[in-house]
């Protein structure tokens, strides 16, 4: 039966000052009783205790197509039309909070009004900061989840990861022994599944997350009938990484049951680093930021050039969301900035002149361009272009050549790698800074120097990632001269290096044992 209620209208828009909170209101005694909820203003400097959201849009699980049919529940008595996963969120809220006043992006804020949406979006770090607690909610779950095994088995994980026990860093051989180790060796397989699946769900990949959890005072994850700390699921997974005990039951699940291809434990493990790498840095302040995994940054060498600037620490966490998802392409950059504005207001430094923009004319294209000319001119070095992707891999087209296409999720370029602290960094220019000039906001001119002449062409590094096709590449190697003479290496070895990056996971040069792998006939 059609409803005979309106819907819901926003009244007039919100500045800076004003934030909208959500308040979630009792049910009652009557069965299919609907969400009703109410909305109150609130200035940002007289805030009632309240807490934020966390989730995702669509579909919560990374295997099902996205759920486009709304559900509509009441919004001060007229209707409203929210996403199934909000639904389903607010339902356990209802149910289980303590609390009954959110902050929730998709009601708080008036999504059809693209000035009040870029406003808010400012004042993100605001929002998070002062929130009490941020509420983590990745979904519904069932039986067939084994939500109470998987959350003692995240327990399991993180206490390990404290205890530190018996981890084997430089082991890549599969250890046979590291499940009855870490006492996990009676674990049954449905439930490592359900392991995998919860950190597949969607909302570990999303770059709006790594704000939301960076930021909050404290984090909670809503899982089935239980809250596990966030801290507890951060721990856990450092604790996967840590032992490689990813890298062994991704193997585990697989040669159990072939049919599995999606058994990599660890696959969206880049969102929940960014997450702690920016908590930390939220929380330690600006003095304590260190700008590693960019290349030339300043500490990984003597005399490198790049300064700690807004723009360092911009391009430090895109560097460190590579790979992490979001709707609207342009949020690869406008979800990381309440971060580097937070970072620039404790500091007392003035916040940079990027600002979030949903106008017609704000296109991703836009500001993928101010954003790499604001990352160029406050580092002074060209270590952007070190971001940018094979053409194979990028998303977007209209895009300047040296421009990166942060939304790209191919495999990372070997010079945009993350680094073991303490490496020296590739590092061709001496920190010189760069001298350039950009035109018309497309052109790069730039001056450098003839290192060499290109004398062979062969198969981009995507393709030999992806096919295989290895034959034209070591047909070129062995075209060389026997001895690499800039490092004195044999060619094979000159070769395997170079494909490597001379580095394994935790160190560099890469280990000599690698030598038995490269052997060509």
């Amino acid at each position: 039966m059609p409803s005979d209620r309106t819907k819901f209208q926003y009244n007039h828009s919100i500045g800076k000052e004003t934030i909208r909170l959500v308040r979630i209101l009792s049910r009652r005694d009557t069965e299919d009783d609907p969400l009703r909820l109410a909305l109150e203003e609130h200035a940002i400097t007289d805030l009632p205790a309240y807490r934020a959201l966390s989730y995702t849009w669509g579909s919560p699980i990374s295997d099902t197509s996205s759920e486009n049919d709304l559900v509509t529940i009441l919004l001060e008595n007229h209707d409203f039309d929210v996403f199934p996963n909000l639904h389903d969120a607010l339902l356990w809220i209802r149910a289980h909070g303590s609390c009954d006043l959110y902050w929730i992006d998709a009601i708080s804020i008036n999504q059809t009004d693209n000035v009040e949406r870029s406003v808010q979006v400012s004042i993100m770090d605001h929002i998070y900061k002062l929130a009490a607690q941020v509420d983590v909610w990745l979904g519904t779950v069932s039986e067939e989840h084994h939500p109470v095994e998987v959350s003692q088995l995240i327990r399991k994980m993180a206490a390990n990861a404290q205890k530190k026990i018996g981890f084997k860093r430089g082991n890549h051989v599969f250890d046979h022994d590291a499940l009855r180790r870490y006492g996990l060796q009676d674990i049954p397989d449905a439930v490592w599944y359900a392991f995998v699946a919860f950190f597949d769900r969607k909302w570990f990949n999303r770059v709006w997350v790594v704000q939301e959890v960076a930021l909050s005072k404290d984090a909670c994850v809503l899982w089935g009938e239980d809250v596990i700390p966030w801290q507890t699921v951060a721990l856990c997974s450092d604790f996967l990484f840590d032992s490689r005990l990813y890298e062994q039951l991704s193997e585990i699940l697989y040669d159990n049951n072939p049919t599995i291809k999606d058994a990599h434990v660890g696959s969206n493990s880049a969102g929940i680093v960014a997450i702690q790498r920016c908590r930390h840095d939220t929380l330690a302040g600006w003095e304590s930021v260190t700008l590693d995994h960019i290349t030339g940054a300043s500490g990984n060498s003597a005399g490198s050039g790049i300064l700690k600037t807004g723009g360092a620490l911009l391009f430090l966490m895109l560097r460190l969301t590579i790979g992490v998802e979001a709707s609207d392409p342009r949020d690869q950059v406008f979800g990381l900035l309440g971060i580097l504005n937070l970072l620039l207001d404790t500091s007392g430094r003035p916040r940079t002149g990027l600002e979030p923009d949903y106008c017609k004319h704000s296109t991703a294209v836009t500001v993928y361009t101010e954003t790499a000319m604001f990352i160029m001119e406050e580092c002074g070095n060209l270590a952007l272009l070190t971001a940018v992707a094979d053409d194979a891999d990028k998303q977007l087209e209209g895009l300047p050549s040296w421009v990166p296409d942060f939304s790209a999720h191919g495999p990372s370029m070997f010079l945009a790698m993350r680094w073991p602290a303490g490496v020296r960094y590739f590092d061709a220019c001496r920190s010189a800074r760069a001298d350039y000039r950009i035109v018309d906001d497309k052109l790069l001119h730039v001056k450098g120097f003839c290192v060499g002449t290109v004398s062979l062409l062969g198969t981009v590094y995507s393709e030999l990632a992806t096919k295989g096709s290895f034959a034209q590449w070591a047909d070129f190697m062995l075209q060389c001269d026997p001895v690499y003479k800039p490092t004195g290496q044999c060619r094979v070895e000159a070769f395997w290096r170079t494909l490597i990056a001379d580095r394994d996971g935790f160190k560099h040069p890469a280990p000599e044992t690698y030598k038995r792998r490269s052997t060509i006939g």
